[in-house]
């Protein structure tokens, strides 16, 4: 890079790249026809665990250290707040399977990782698998037993957390496969129990002894049981489970022919005591005149037990016969709550919050379900932009979400949110193989930002450095981040104007609001069309122009706000803009912009239409990127002393291929990463051209690297007196910008 010297002269430093050695990852980058559709020369792009600089951005200001100080959060006016009143908003990652339990000389510098990145919560995920490492056993014939040493390293990496600062999630049941000693019954056809674990008196009696078991243990490197440790900020009751759900799917009829997985239906033994506690419970809301009626409508005897429905014939009850089930189900679901409630607040005397499970399949009405979630203290999302489908052939849409804001992660989240409960997500991604990942991350902080939520949990952050010998050259898997280049630098500049809330709240906030029998009605509207928010006429784009949420009162059907030009939408602060179809003809070309005082950012089709923000102008050879330029310090972009600039692009592994489909998984490939470079030119406006300005490459982490390794680039003035940073093809995916 070549640098504007302080007695305006110029000082060449050459790449240190080897250029042969480039071409020999670009050989193996396009081996095969059909590879990632990379814009330009892919480089490779090792993500180095050992770099030991530290970040050029200090997160401690916004971070309180340890986790808990000073007591448990609390809720008040819908936000978490600490013990002195104080506002906490969480920014983490999910921690899963084996890397929950680092080695001991590995948690240490791990925490440090995240730390340095601005993180403030680890959500671990997966304790109680039986496969892949976990708290369980695994040379036992139950789940009842806690491996002693996973618990310790478990335990020791907490401390480590809390002292840097992170609070910690725990969810109780999300993957247990019960085993023969467990005494459940056909534990082998049950799979997880999704469902069944709402009313079957063995699974909830397992639940709240795996729930005793886990958080009345003293963690010996605190000294504090898990229940009285105010660094665990949240206690989650089920993972992505919900009867409803269930029911919709075709899951609580009793089938006894599919071997127990993930999403096994009902066995039916279940399936009949679900049908026995519904006929018990029908008397109780149904006169005996209303109960004839639904046994002719059925065709059974009078005084037989009214059958449940299947998902084939819902259509072809009466209203009358449909919504009573409902109403059951959702009874079902609010009872088990209640039940899991009192037991972890008053019987075990848990001070953390809680949260029953997340919305998580906006493909059908949540409304039902998160009637019975608000029960607990915060309500949760989950949601990707297009989960790959995952089966002996990995495929994926590959659509870029710019180009779609009406079913973005945006909008889809938008459908839970809650008013007066603090909104987190704890699940989200741009899942790998996806072309367009690097808009994941600064899209949506924007628009959190925009709406006012509470955190976000990244799924997931896999092993990092906690690969053996060779982690710079680990391949993708379908969720990483840590070996993600583009993943990791996005989520560190999103960090930075999450926690200083770059962007403002809206000033406007849209509550719709339901009525009981208004929710239930929405389950008769899961075609697909009406997805996510199950209200004809409510504008999907209102969460990309001001604050919505919903609650449960008097209709609001007719009282929406109008709907307004989808191609472009602006934020009632101005400071956001979506706009997509910019071309005349059928393709579409989105590109969202960030325009505020100490964040500019252009994501999207960079090269589809102007782009001319505050500080900030492109002009660029890529098509696609995700270019942020953010001021380190509290200061405005002209008068920072430091900036931030990261380039977010296409990557992949070296040798990925699709099929011609351009959709099916050929090739997973291997490490390292290859990376789409950016390639143009960044127009800083409104910085005094006597500003003289270092250009530094850095880790995705914002580790500055040495001078030496600097590409050949140029910072120069143009007519205008503007400062020109040309960008040349090269392996970085993050710059400083320094004034000297």
């Amino acid at each position: 890079m070549t640098f504007l010297a302080s007695d305006g002269a110029t000082a060449a430093n050459q790449v240190t790249t080897n250029r042969a050695i480039r071409t020999a990852w670009l050989l193996l980058g396009i081996a095969l026809n059909n590879q990632f559709s990379l814009g330009g020369e892919p480089l490779p792009v090792i993500m180095d665990w050992t770099h030991p600089t530290p970040s050029a951005i200090d997160f401690t200001p916004y971070i309180d250290r340890p986790a808990g100080k000073g007591g448990h959060l609390k809720v008040r006016g819908a936000r978490f707040v600490d013990a002195t009143g104080k506002r906490v908003r969480f920014w983490g990652v999910n921690i899963a399977l084996g890397a929950t339990f680092p080695d001991k000389a590995i948690a240490p510098v791990l925490a440090d990782d995240l730390a340095r990145m601005g993180i403030n919560i680890v959500r671990f995920h997966h304790l109680d698998v039986n496969w892949g490492g976990s708290l369980l056993k695994d040379d036992t014939s139950t789940t009842q037993e806690f491996d002693a040493d996973r618990l310790d390293r478990l335990d020791f990496f907490i401390n480590e957390l809390k002292q840097r600062g992170i609070y910690i999630d725990f969810g109780l049941n999300v993957m247990r496969f019960y085993k023969p000693d467990d005494s459940v019954r056909d534990h082998e056809i049950l799979g997880m129990g999704k469902a069944a674990v709402y009313f079957n008196p063995r699974l909830i009696e397992l639940q709240q002894a795996y729930a005793t078991q886990l958080l009345t243990h003293k963690n010996p490197y605190t000294n504090l049981e898990y229940r009285d440790e105010p660094a665990l900020a949240i206690v989650e009751v089920l993972n992505e489970n919900s009867i409803i759900e269930a029911w919709w799917t075709g899951r609580l009829v009793g089938r006894d022919d599919k071997g127990g997985d993930t999403w096994s239906p009902l066995p039916v033994s279940y399936a009949e005591e679900l049908t026995t506690l519904f006929n018990d419970w029908l008397p109780t809301v149904c006169t005996p005149e209303e109960l004839n009626g639904f046994r002719a409508e059925q065709k059974v005897a009078d005084g037989a037990p009214i059958p449940r429905l299947a998902n084939n014939q819902f259509w072809s009850v009466s209203r009358e016969r449909f919504f009573v089930e409902a109403r059951f189900l959702m009874y079902i679901e609010s009872q088990f709550f209640k039940k899991m409630i009192r037991f972890l607040k008053e019987e075990l005397g848990v001070k953390s919050l809680t949260v029953g499970s997340a919305d998580h399949d906006d493909w059908i009405t949540g409304y039902p379900h998160q009637t019975g979630l608000s029960l607990f203290d915060v309500l949760d999302g989950h949601g990707y932009w297009e989960h790959p489908e995952i089966g002996a052939k990995t495929k994926s849409k590959n659509s870029p979400m710019v180009n779609d804001p009406l079913d973005s992660t945006v909008v889809q989240f938008a459908r839970s949110a809650m008013q007066g409960k603090p909104f987190t997500i704890s699940e989200v991604n741009h899942p790998f193989p996806h072309e367009f990942a690097c808009e994941g991350y600064p899209v949506l902080t924007a628009y959190a930002l925009l709406q006012d939520w509470d955190g976000i949990n990244w799924f997931d952050w896999e092993y990092g450095r906690l690969r053996p010998a060779g982690v710079g050259v680990q391949p993708y898997g379908w969720f990483d981040v840590s070996n993600d280049p583009v993943k990791l630098a996005c989520l560190v500049s999103s960090a930075l104007m999450w926690h200083r809330g770059d962007v403002k709240s809206a000033r406007a906030t849209f509550s719709r609001s339901l009525s009981s029998e208004q929710i239930a009605e929405t389950l008769l509207m899961n075609n697909g069309q009406q997805r996510p928010y199950f209200m004809p006429g409510f504008p999907k784009s209102l969460a990309l122009r001001q604050r919505s949420n919903w609650v449960i009162g008097p209709s609001t059907t007719t009282e929406f706000p109008p709907e307004v030009d989808n191609t472009d939408l602006r934020s009632d602060t101005r400071q956001l803009r979506w706009r997509h179809q910019l071309n005349a003809g059928m393709r579409q070309n989105g590109l969202v912009t960030i325009n505020t005082p100490r964040t500019q950012a252009a994501i999207g089709f960079v090269s589809s239409a102007p782009v001319e923000l505050g500080h900030l102008s492109l002009k660029l050879n890529n098509q696609f990127a995700s270019i942020m330029l953010i001021s380190i310090e509290d200061q405005p972009i002209p008068e920072a002393p430091r900036l931030l600039l990261t380039l977010g692009s296409k990557s992949t592994n070296t040798g990925f291929a699709w099929e011609a489909d351009q959709h099916t998984v050929a090739n997973w490939g291997t490490g390292p990463s290859l990376v789409e470079p950016i390639v143009g030119q960044l127009t800083l406006t409104g910085l005094a051209p006597e500003s003289i300005y270092k250009v530094v490459p850095a880790t995705p982490l914002a580790q500055p690297l040495e001078t030496p390794s600097a590409p050949p680039e140029a910072l120069t003035v143009n007519n205008a007196g503007e400062l020109v940073l040309h960008l040349d093809p090269e392996p970085y995916v993050a710059y400083l910008l320094l004034k000297q």
